[in-house]
């Protein structure tokens, strides 16, 4: 089968122009891009010149105002382009992504990390609904093309990254800022679990008559 390939461009300005080809697809959110393609080649491609826009971009500009502050505090600041490689069926638009770390490469996989020095819980918690918006697109919960297993099967695999990241994130997290963790722990975590959940339940359902049914059952 076709498959495709992402590419998750993090904190694009708007004055940085990309043009796609006809059979791929792209969209924003805020100052974040995702796009899909499938041609895979030019994935790496892509990284590699939006890396080169953004040095030389950045090289003559002042400080740079991001929603989170993921990077160390240097003279010259950069913004980190981040890219996962997971694989989806064109036609049944599954996604091809697996748990078990010890699989064969083809369907593994990578992580989307972003090394965390300064953010408090709220910074956290909204970088990890973004990440999870960007990673579940409506691409994946089409009902005119996705059956209803494929889209169970998408919402659990989007529910495992969504947990996997959370638990990355807070163990990093938590070495940073323990006291403090320690102290919200509980509210943090129920409050960033429950908004992932409810962003990716109503992506995935739409609350139509036949998402409904399919709920119940």
């Amino acid at each position: 089968a076709s498959m495709l390939g992402q590419i998750y461009l993090n904190k694009i300005d708007y004055d940085i122009s990309f043009n796609i080809l006809s059979d791929e697809f792209a969209v924003r959110h805020e100052d974040d891009l995702l796009i899909i393609s499938p041609h895979r080649y030019r994935l790496q491609h892509i990284k590699q010149n939006m890396t080169k826009k953004l040095d030389e971009l950045h090289h003559i500009t002042n400080s740079l105002k991001t929603k989170t502050n993921i990077r160390h505090k240097t003279m010259k600041k950069f913004r980190p382009v981040e890219y996962w490689g997971s694989l989806v069926d064109i036609q049944s638009r599954e996604i091809l992504v697996t748990i078990n770390q010890n699989d064969n490469s083809e369907n593994k996989v990578t992580p989307l990390t972003i090394k965390i020095t300064r953010e408090i819980g709220y910074h956290l918690r909204h970088s990890l609904i973004n990440a999870l918006f960007l990673r579940s697109h409506s691409y994946y919960f089409d009902r005119l093309y996705t059956s209803d297993k494929t889209l169970i099967r998408n919402f659990y695999f989007l529910s495992c990254y969504f947990f996997k990241r959370l638990h990355s994130m807070c163990f990093r997290f938590a070495q940073f800022y323990s006291h403090k963790y320690i102290q919200s722990k509980s509210l943090f975590l129920f409050r960033t679990i429950r908004s992932g959940l409810r962003m990716l339940i109503k992506k995935t359902f739409n609350y139509d008559k036949k998402s409904i049914k399919l709920v119940n059952q």
